[in-house]
């Protein structure tokens, strides 16, 4: 796939190198199988297809039909190719069914017996019980009590103006956005104009958590502080508050502007790759083409285009197999809960791919979505995978998981540790990054009680600025302080 111009698909979500690799990435697969090293292929390849990925088990008949780092076997390559077919790939069928008819009668026996020890390991079934969502499908149809119906501009425009005239500004590492370089005048930016569009989450006492920055121009940083300080009323299902992912429009950008308008506000460049990108991709049937159209559409909504137009160019390249496609049109019905089930089925895809920010919002929404049944160990295989790729949130979302959870088999404060080691310097400001990290001082080995009470606090001083709902913290650290404090306690000062 052609790399998309930077300044027109920017994710906030971030990505840090972290020592661990991923189990089972169709990414790393790849790459190792064009390199020649095709023993470590396969072990990577044989993880994917645990997960139901199709083309891992494609490229697994593959190797063993041409003997890639395995003696050649065709038994096995057709057994490979006889289960990627059942889980929808085409161009196996034809291979299941070409080898077939080479198969002597003692290798058509032995392919049997192999597809009946596979065939319900690797079954759709199987791997959808063990993996992925179980939908609540007596909530699908509920009513949802919008706490937020709009945000776009008309309660926040003026609050950004006006904040921006403040010049003891010091810059906020909370937003995780490492494309920002802060304006050597800040005060002159209230004249300037910017562009933004970017994701929330949106949780239970009405506070903003987890922007992400999906098209920005111009000196944003000011605008996302501001909205991660703003409160919302909490939205509701039957009565009951839920976190909720919107989509919000910023600055200029709530304007719809025309191509004949930006080409006079944003820079030369901007305009530019817009330009580019109309003219190469708007009669393309390459799928990677539509895509890139497709979220110029959306993030400049003031462009030509029909009411179903992004719909249909995103559904068509997903279903070609696109992963940031799948991901992100799994995100747009979610989130404008146009069709919950289309919604997950697609974010599992874009997952099965070992796209990240696919794996951590499916492991999130085992945590928090009223239309999937809660289940933490899932959410924590798929949150662990994105981590392990370096994702920000992934990390701090697995971490809290290690170190909260009921389940033996789950609770590890000694790699949550690691994981929010990774993320200190992209998260210092986010009062739950501190909130957890008290938590892992004080269940380490040894405890660390003092430093524990002290990260609880910096966590509840940031939690009160951002009006998040502090009251179990402040009761942890009231339970932390009146308790007994050990000399093994003060000795690990």
């Amino acid at each position: 796939m052609s790399r998309l111009p930077i300044t027109l698909f920017i994710f906030f979500s971030f990505y840090l190198a972290v020592a661990h690799k991923t189990k089972g990435n169709i990414v790393e697969a790849d790459w190792l199988y064009e390199q020649g090293q095709f023993n470590q292929a396969n072990n990577q390849y044989q993880l994917a297809a645990q997960i139901g990925n199709s083309r891992a088990m494609h490229t697994l008949g593959v190797m063993y039909y041409q003997g890639q780092g395995v003696e050649k076997d065709l038994v096995i390559a057709t057994m490979w190719f006889n289960l990627a077919a059942h889980h929808g790939d085409t161009a196996s069928k034809v291979s299941a069914a070409y080898l077939a008819k080479q198969l002597t009668k003692v290798q058509q026996a032995s392919l049997q017996k192999l597809l009946d020890k596979y065939s319900e390991s690797h079954s759709q079934a199987n791997i959808n019980t063990t993996y992925y969502p179980t939908l609540r499908n007596e909530l699908i149809g509920s009513k949802i009590t919008h706490g937020i119906h709009d945000i776009t501009h008309s309660n926040l425009e003026d609050e950004f103006w006006e904040f921006e005239q403040d010049a003891d500004f010091e810059e906020d590492e909370f937003f995780n956005d490492d494309s920002y370089s802060p304006s050597s005048s800040l005060t002159s930016q209230s004249n300037r104009p910017f562009y933004l569009i970017a994701d929330i989450l949106v949780e239970t006492d009405g506070s903003v958590r987890d922007i992400e920055v999906v098209q920005k121009w111009g000196n944003t940083l000011i605008a996302l502080r501001k909205l991660a300080e703003s409160h919302y009323t909490p939205s509701t299902i039957n009565n009951t508050p839920i976190p909720i992912h919107k989509r919000i429009t910023l600055g200029i950008s709530v304007d719809h502007l025309r191509k004949i308008d930006l080409a006079e506000v944003l820079s030369r460049a901007v305009y530019k790759s817009i330009t580019k990108v109309l003219i190469n991709t708007r009669d393309s049937d390459n799928p990677s083409d539509q895509y890139q159209l497709a979220i110029t559409l959306m993030n400049f909504p003031g462009l030509t285009q029909t009411s179903e137009q992004v719909d249909q160019l995103l559904l068509s390249a997903a279903t070609q197999g696109v992963a940031q496609a799948q991901y992100v049109y799994a995100n747009k019905l979610y989130q404008e809960l146009n069709d919950i089930p289309a919604a997950i089925y697609w974010l599992s895809e874009a997952a099965k791919q070992s796209f990240a920010n696919a794996e951590y919002r499916l492991g999130e929404l085992f945590l928090i979505s009223p239309w999937i049944t809660y289940n933490q160990e899932k959410a924590a295989f798929w949150l662990n995978r994105a981590a392990q790729q370096g994702h920000v949130f992934a990390l701090r979302r697995a971490a809290a998981i290690m170190l909260g959870t009921d389940q033996d088999q789950l609770k590890d404060p000694q790699t949550a540790m690691e994981y929010l080691q990774h993320i200190a310097t992209k998260e210092k400001n986010n009062p739950e990054y501190h909130y957890l990290l008290a938590l892992a001082h004080n269940q380490k080995i040894p405890r660390d009680r003092m430093l524990a009470i002290k990260s609880l606090n910096r966590a509840i001083f940031l939690g009160d600025q951002l009006s998040w709902n502090t009251n179990d913290w402040q009761q942890q650290l009231t339970r932390w302080q009146t308790g007994s404090v050990t000399v093994q306690d003060l000795g690990n000062q």
